[in-house]
């Protein structure tokens, strides 16, 4: 986020929750070593890449590898742990749009109402 963005009037009304009782589960998951740090690194940068309205994580590959200082192949192994681990889902509408969303139950933006949403585009993309 740049500095101009918190001189807006508005600065509070973009933002995210992080769901800390669902931080112990993740923390876990890297002590067990089902992902790497590399891959927590990723997780936050895609939640810096999140739309604030809608929960849709949306970046092209390289820019990202790109600020994270890693490959586009070290990337897109971190997403599939990620994928693998239930922390984000990849989401193919009929439109062709693509993007991600990260577990709701660990990042969640939005009223109630679009949590519920993004929980059922989170989970139906498990389920095809």
């Amino acid at each position: 986020m740049t500095a101009d963005a918190y001189d807006t009037p508005d600065r509070h009304s973009h933002f995210a929750m992080l769901h800390m009782h669902e931080m112990d589960s993740f923390i876990h998951k890297i002590g067990e070593r089902k992902i790497e740090m590399r891959d927590a690194a990723v997780l936050f940068a895609m939640m810096s890449c999140c739309d604030y309205k809608t929960g849709k994580v949306k970046f092209i590959a390289k820019t990202l590898a790109q600020r994270l200082n890693i490959t586009e192949s070290s990337l897109s192994a971190s997403i599939k742990r990620l994928k693998k681990e239930f922390l984000v889902a990849l989401i193919l509408e009929a439109n062709s749009d693509r993007y991600y969303v990260i577990n709701p139950y660990l990042f969640s933006v939005g009223r109630r109402q679009k949590w519920g949403h993004l929980l059922s585009l989170f989970t139906s993309a498990f389920n095809e």
